[in-house]
């Protein structure tokens, strides 16, 4: 069977057509996963200087039903996923950084693997002065089992089933 002219370009916008979407379907796609994991960090971000705060003021990480109340308050918390922390087994009395809290983001992305977006404290002693900072950070699921075995402790893996 012969084409004509015609029918040769209604089958090349066809072709050209179809591509283009399946394109911009990858494309939004892989930006809303990246939107998602921004605003996850957001949220992170936002407890973190929330603990910050409460620690400065009372001096102690807030307990687990103080990040529950505020969890649903936090900036971009629609993207927040479930929340592990670790405050009460937090050590802050070191000068290496603490794994405070974490949630897990499974993302069906080409371009972001899954991971956790993980909040770290980390007391710092000055003269005269006792301040905490904090660091959100994205970690790639593997490493981030790696981090999460030297800080749990025996009792908290017993609590996930580990």
């Amino acid at each position: 069977m012969k084409l004509n002219k015609r029918q040769k370009r209604i089958i090349a916008d066809f072709i050209v057509v179809v591509t283009v979407t399946i394109a911009l379907v990858i494309g939004i796609t892989n930006f809303k996963d990246h939107v998602n994991r921004s605003e996850g960090k957001r949220a992170i971000t936002h407890l973190g200087e929330i603990v910050v705060n409460y620690r400065e003021q009372h001096g102690y990480v807030p307990p687990e039903r103080v990040v529950e109340q505020i969890k649903d308050n936090l900036e971009g918390r629609a993207r927040l996923g479930k929340l592990t922390y670790r405050g009460l087994y937090a050590d802050l009395s070191g000068k290496e950084k603490e794994l405070l809290a974490y949630t897990q983001e499974n993302y069906r992305s080409w371009f972001i693997e899954p991971g956790f977006i993980v909040l770290w404290v980390t007391d710092i002693k000055g003269i005269g002065q006792k301040t905490t900072e904090y660091q959100v950070e994205w970690i790639a699921k593997d490493k981030f089992q790696e981090q999460l075995d030297k800080y749990e402790t025996d009792y908290e893996r017993s609590l996930r089933g580990k």
